[in-house]
Parts: C-alpha cells; sequence; structure tokens
C-alpha cells in the first residue's frame, strides 16, 4: 500500500518539484538564516542606542540643573526659607 501511494502520480510530481526547486529551498533557508543574524544585530544595536540615550538624559538633567540652579551646588546650605 505505502509502495502504491509512493508511485502515485502525485509523489511523482512532488518528488520532481523538490528537486527541481533544491536550489531554491537552500537559498530560502540562507536568506532567513542572514534575516535572524541581521535581527539580532539591529537589537543590539538598538539596545545600545536606548542605553545612551537614558545616559544622555540624566546627564543632561544633571547639567540643566546645575546651571539653572547652581546654589544647589554649594555646601553646606546656608539659605533661609523666607
Amino acid at each position: 500500500m505505502l509502495s502504491a501511494i509512493l508511485k502515485s502520480d502525485t509523489a511523482v510530481e512532488m518528488c520532481k518539484f523538490i528537486l527541481n526547486n533544491a536550489q531554491i529551498f537552500q537559498r530560502f533557508e540562507t536568506v532567513e538564516l542572514k534575516q535572524t543574524v541581521t535581527e539580532q544585530q539591529i537589537n543590539q544595536i538598538l539596545n545600545v542606542i536606548e542605553l545612551n540615550q537614558a545616559k544622555a538624559r540624566h546627564l543632561f538633567r544633571w547639567t540643566n540643573l546645575r546651571f539653572i540652579v547652581p546654589e544647589l551646588l554649594t555646601f553646606p546650605h546656608s539659605h533661609t526659607l523666607p
């Protein structure tokens, strides 16, 4: 019974299709692999950018605060509230 299925016209056509298009399937695999590697590299780049943006925001806030309210940096505070 199995041999009858394997020798059927459909099975023969499927086998021919796979053999004739083996190169295309191999190229699809290669493209998928490259896409996965590229996606990982892009994610690494985006993570570094995000980390650097967070550091830059922190530094920017601290720098602005220092220039806007320089008396906050003098110690000890001798200010009295009005």
